[in-house]
């Protein structure tokens, strides 16, 4: 060790004998997530001198015109900047090479460390995972990270589940959060909708499963961050491409990027249609999105980002098992004969601002706010509903003298205001007014967390969340006797976290933690069947034990594997007491327990590549404690969640432009009712995808065409749990996933 350190002195030794000209400076950081990437390589082109980047990232040395500075960094693409006399401060956002995935820096727990590194299970999506399908959905990309099920029942009806976490929502996602640029796109009630953010807006998209993360609000099942593209060159550029595909698909995408040294700009326009594979499934929607980076000194970056959302989609609904099996194109019969659609407009907005006091204390403060306009035509109702939510995040991180402690803590406040009534249907027309309401929901986070490292082997961390939530209802009705209006706060919700990690080598880890989660009702969980506020309703908690190794046994591979156990204790039970009302109970305990492993190798010879990849989740979730009224299901399987996940797959590239991948999704049977009476038929989907790419100096061309379920398997892409009967007709289970289809498209980008 001393032999090393001594190498290291004495080459900085020998540059700082050859330094020459201006002094220099500037920090090099990751371009996704603007976490500095400490250790990088930074020298002249000429050789005659450099420097290592400090634990913020920081450089310094001599250079003068016409030096370039390269800089490089283990797991990064080198970039290369040119000296100028006009500035003396760089900034140099590197991008992650996708091939070497270990060495990504993660922003997820804000410490800096590697993905292999990191004590939780964090699954990071890069370009090639998230476009290695038809480009229309993220959900292809999400279904292969383990322990993750997003199910589709169309292209804005879909519900993701973390290790069984949110299986037991209806239509949507719950208990599971999502954040844009920082910018929540989870609402006040704990619904998230991430398949409104178009994928060509994406850059990438890290998911933590499980309470693992303090510093994003401890939810029970997870948190899901994403990430837009950044103009690095300071050269203008324009991207466009176009994609169709069967049933009806088209999209187009098409931005815009330009800047300097000092700052940046980017805007995009995103376009998708689709006929839909079954009747009343018609789908538009449209996002226009503006990013921009203006560098403050040579200290703080401001980061803006705005994006509005039009959408207009039509509701098939599910549909039940004799229709599934003999007419999967069908609506269920009362959609189909209302036409019913949803229509909607949604905005997000927010700034952040980045700044580093010194070498050692950073602030990251931002705030954000969103509106939503919607209307949605149903066989029973009309619902009208306008929304407006704002809030600011915020932390200061410290590092300590000697590096070895690293400490977070800040905050995060969330107000949404919603505003919905339903009026009935009169020849899809509003009727009689039916209801009138106000909901004002709010809640607070406030979080610490320390990092410290023992010695070069054993690091330990310790997090703390405190949550308060709390709703209000102002029933603005006069048209019935009954007034619903009330609030509502849960007591605050204490979350700990505690994780080890252990480096057995340079290129082997293992970790292990506990961590404490929550997941609070919905409102309207919280009423009663007479509508009024059930104060005794609490949230969904639980503790997770986790273990796990992380890193490389030979040359070119990622491994990973994590054995956790999540016992949730007040499980929130949805009863459905009409058509379009839910009530919740606490209605017991159930136990997760899941094994999940992910191998990825890179096999590379002169500019080729061929990328295998496998990954499979062993998943043990059962009812421990669960009566529903009169009836016991302790015991039971966990509804709506498989035992068995498995994806496999390869990526190839090869030096002439030819680039491909072929893969296969594997989703094991799945209980969809409480008493396991009734089970989904286990499937596999097969998708192959290939192209062509090339490049000249300022011009990328790619030309690609694929296949998805090239073996035209029937399965059902989403299956709505214990679905009641109305009227004496068959529970409606099913959504029907896509048949074999076909797409095909472009992208040409430009370099001015």
């Amino acid at each position: 060790m001393m032999q090393k350190s001594f190498s290291i002195f004495l080459t900085c030794f020998s540059m700082s004998l050859w330094s020459y000209g201006q002094d220099i400076s500037g920090r090099v950081y990751d371009n996704a997530t603007r976490l500095p990437l400490a250790g990088a390589n930074v020298v002249v082109s000429t050789g005659q001198s450099g420097s290592i980047t400090g634990p913020q990232g920081y450089f310094s040395f001599k250079a003068a015109p016409p030096d370039t500075l390269v800089i490089s960094f283990v797991g990064y693409k080198t970039l290369k900047i040119a000296v100028s006399d006009e500035t003396g401060f760089y900034q140099a956002g590197l991008d992650y090479n996708d091939v070497l995935l270990k060495d990504v820096v993660v922003s997820a727990f804000n410490m800096d460390q590697k993905l292999d590194q990191i004590p939780g299970a964090v699954s990071v999506l890069t370009p090639r995972e998230l476009h290695r399908d038809n480009n229309t959905t993220i959900m292809p990309a999400i279904n292969r990270i383990t322990g993750v099920l997003m199910q589709s029942g169309a292209l804005n009806t879909n519900r993701l589940t973390i290790r069984g976490i949110g299986a037991r929502s209806l239509f949507t996602t719950t208990k599971i959060r999502a954040y844009f640029n920082n910018i929540p796109l989870t609402t006040g009630d704990g619904e998230t909708t991430i398949e409104d953010i178009d994928v060509a807006l994406i850059e990438r998209s890290e998911v933590i499963k499980g309470p693992a993360s303090s510093i994003y609000g401890a939810g029970l099942g997870g948190t899901v961050l994403l990430q837009t593209p950044k103009n690095i060159t300071g050269f203008p550029q324009i991207h466009t491409g176009i994609i169709a595909g069967s049933y009806g698909l088209r999209k187009s995408n098409t931005s815009l990027m330009a800047g300097n040294k000092k700052a940046n700009f980017g805007m995009a326009y995103n376009y998708l249609h689709s006929d839909g594979y079954r009747e009343n499934n018609t789908y538009d929607r449209q996002v226009f999105t503006v990013t921009g980076q203006v560098r403050n000194g040579d200290r703080g970056n401001l980061s803006l980002l705005f994006t509005f959302i039009d959408l207009l989609a039509f509701i098939p609904s599910s549909i039940d098992s004799i229709t599934f099996y003999e007419n999967p194109r069908a609506a269920a019969p009362t959609w189909a004969n209302t036409e019913g659609f949803e229509d909607y407009q949604k905005g997000l907005a927010g700034i952040s601002y980045n700044h580093y006091f010194s070498n050692k204390i950073s602030l990251d403060a931002s705030v954000f706010a969103s509106f939503r306009k919607s209307y949605e035509l149903r066989p029973f109702n009309i619902l009208d509903e306008n929304s407006s939510a704002g809030g600011t995040r915020n932390m200061i991180s410290i590092l300590s003298g000697n590096d070895k402690l690293k400490s977070s803590m800040g905050f995060e406040y969330f107000r949404e205001r919603y505003d919905w009534g339903t009026f009935e249907n009169d020849n899809r027309n509003p009727g009689t007014r039916l209801s009138d309401n106000k909901e004002v929901r709010k809640y607070v986070n406030v979080f610490a967390q320390m990092q410290y490292a023992f010695n070069k082997k054993l690091s330990g961390t310790l997090g703390v969340n405190l949550n308060k939530t709390s709703y209000e209802l102002d029933d603005r009705f006069a048209g019935d006797s009954l007034n619903q209006s009330g609030s509502y706060a849960f007591k605050p919700v204490l979350s700990p976290r505690i994780a080890l990690e252990y480096r057995l080598t340079d290129t082997k880890n293992m970790y292990a933690l506990i961590s404490h989660g929550f997941s609070p009702p919905s409102f309207s969980e919280t009423l009663t069947p007479d509508g009024l506020i059930n104060p005794d309703i609490q949230p969904e908690t639980g503790y997770n034990f986790e273990a796990g190794f992380k890193g490389s046994i030979v040359a070119g591979m990622y491994f990973d594997l994590a054995l956790y156990s999540m016992q949730i204790d007040n499980l929130i039970v949805a009863q459905r007491v009409a058509e379009d009302q839910f009530i919740g109970m606490n209605a017991g305990k159930t136990s997760h327990n899941g094994v999940e492993t992910n191998i990825r190798y890179v096999y590379q010879w002169n500019r080729n590549k061929i990328i295998p990849f496998v990954s499979y989740t062993y998943a043990r979730y059962k009812f421990v404690d669960f009566k529903n009224n009169e009836f016991d299901y302790s015991g039971n399987d966990l509804t709506g969640v498989p035992d068995h996940l498995f994806n496999t797959g390869v990526d190839f590239e090869f030096h002439y432009g030819f680039y491909g991948n072929v893969n296969y999704h594997f989703v094991g049977a799945m209980p969809m009712r409480d008493d396991n009476s009734k089970y989904s038929n286990a499937y596999g989907i097969t998708n192959i995808k290939a192209g062509w790419k090339q490049v000249w100096e300022k011009l990328e061309l790619k030309v690609f065409a694929g296949v998805s379920n090239l073996f035209d398997i029937k399965y059902a892409s989403m299956i709505l749990i214990n679905a009641p009967s109305f009227g004496g007709r068959a529970p409606r289970y099913y959504y029907p996933g896509l048949p074999v289809n076909y797409y095909g498209g472009l992208r040409i980008s430009y370099r001015f």
